[in-house]
């Protein structure tokens, strides 16, 4: 099994029944990228910049973060700050913090029915529901920012 959970995010992809003019795309040059050529509503893009992600996170409605491990994932947080509804896994770090779930998104367990569901939750949710979900995220990504980390840090450093 991969751990970036690729190939669960495609096949609970493929399960779902509804999809409701959603597509589903996969960013980066991965080896596993040819893998998901020609499935119906996969849409694959190559490696981008900072730059080109951020035009393509404006243009998305979710960000979906299906890793079997992860010890952090800053994209998260990247995800958070855009905006964006999330699905992710509660096998990486970062999600406790950074995804509640029915708050801004959903913590799925790493699995084709978890990923699945919390896909078929999303898509089910209404344009304005979405809305509460992007604006509850841009909060939550405010939670952790530089100047939080570093007075974080200097209280760890006085206390030793």
């Amino acid at each position: 099994m991969e751990v970036k959970g690729l190939d669960l995010l495609v096949k609970a992809w493929e399960n779902i029944e509804n999809k409701q003019g959603w597509t589903l795309t996969l960013v980066g040059d991965g080896h596993l990228k040819d893998n998901f050529k020609g499935i119906k509503g996969v849409i694959i893009k190559d490696f981008m910049t900072q730059r080109d992600l951020i035009k393509e996170m404006e243009r998305a409605g979710c960000f979906v973060l299906a890793s079997v491990f992860e010890p952090w994932a800053l994209v998260i947080h990247e995800a958070a700050a855009a905006g964006l509804p999330i699905i992710a896994t509660d096998a990486c770090g970062a999600s406790p913090h950074f995804v509640v779930s029915g708050y801004n998104g959903y913590q799925v367990n790493p699995s084709i029915s978890g990923l699945q569901n919390g896909m078929n939750k999303i898509i089910g949710h209404s344009d304005a529901e979405l809305i509460g979900f992007a604006a509850n995220s841009r909060l939550l990504a405010k939670s952790i920012s530089p100047q939080i980390g570093a007075a974080q840090l200097m209280s760890v450093l006085k206390s030793r």
